[in-house]
């Protein structure tokens, strides 16, 4: 069978890169990069072979020996996507990031955290998180602030997608602030309407509307086509009227927003406002009183004053 003949050409990758690793007499050092050149290939030939663990194995001794480890570590991490174990899988992309960062190469670590936290995103959201807050802490250190705000960006889908809206709400913050340090006021305004939807979300009109009254302070937000649907629909909310709300959340600034942010307007429910009022308690107190004092009196005087 292929996939026989392919176990067999990996073994035998494998038999040579030990080979390599072997010294003696006339050999004082091993190969490591034949013993790197020959695991990889074995891993490869297992992997077609659907040999699963095998393949795991080899890339793992492949890293052992490479001077920059991470390579072979996120390819084990691939097979373990495909096999579902997300949990392995960033366990061996986290590994690999550290040696990235070991070798000075920072942006590549944070590639590969980005990388590895969109592959497993559906399986394991949770952990896909903090991979993309740390790739957002690496390149903070770099001091590359568009690929801060991009990564945590992703971060903050994420949690609005679990419902972690608290978390939801401080992480756009900060992709807000990493922006305006690079000026980019077209993605803050969009990303204001976004901030308030989500204090809406979590019923807190005081912070979605000091959110909004914040973001006057933004160059240009005041005149632009984001301010006044994201104002008209804080009034419906505050004034509790659906109708008006919804006619606002059917505007295309709310309609075509980032995905997760569009389901946040489709999903929001203004209830109507109370506007039952009721008589003073003590009105009827004093007309049943004056009604009562009257039927007392008429009960004292009924035989006359004699």
């Amino acid at each position: 069978m292929a996939s026989d003949k392919k176990i067999l050409e990996g073994l035998e990758h494998v038999k040579q890169a030990e080979k390599c690793l072997k010294t003696g007499l006339f050999k004082w050092k091993p190969d490591f990069d034949g013993a790197a050149f020959e695991y990889s290939k074995a891993a490869v030939a297992f992997k077609n072979a659907k040999a699963t663990d095998h393949a795991i194995n080899s890339y793992l001794k492949c890293s052992a020996v490479q001077r920059e480890m991470g390579s072979s570590l996120e390819s084990a991490a691939l097979i373990l996507k495909e096999v579902k174990n997300a949990d392995k899988a960033a366990d061996f992309v986290e590994q690999a990031a550290d040696l990235y960062l070991e070798h000075g190469t920072p942006d590549t670590a944070a590639i590969a955290l980005d990388r590895a936290a969109k592959m497993i995103e559906q399986m394991a959201p949770e952990r896909s998180i903090k991979m993309y807050m740390r790739a957002c802490e690496i390149c903070e250190g770099e001091d590359r602030p568009r690929e801060c705000a991009e990564m945590i960006g992703k971060a903050t889908n994420l949690l609005i997608r679990l419902r972690r809206l608290d978390e939801a709400a401080n992480a756009l913050k900060r992709e807000m602030d990493y922006y305006e340090s690079i000026e980019n006021n077209g993605i803050i305004n969009k990303l204001v309407m976004g901030l308030v939807l989500i204090h809406i979300h979590r019923q807190d009109y005081v912070a979605a509307n000091l959110a909004y009254k914040a973001a006057l302070n933004y160059t240009g937000f005041a005149e632009s086509e984001e301010a006044g649907p994201i104002q008209q629909l804080l009034e419906a909310y505050d004034q509790g009227d659906p109708e008006s709300a919804n006619e606002v959340l059917r505007h295309p600034l709310f309609k075509y927003m980032e995905n997760e942010f569009t389901k946040l307007s489709r999903d929001l429910v203004v209830h109507v406002a109370n506007k039952t009022t009721t008589s003073g308690s003590s009105d009827g107190l004093h007309g049943s009183a004056a009604a009562g004092g009257g039927g007392d009196d008429d009960d004292e005087y009924a035989d006359g004053l004699l």
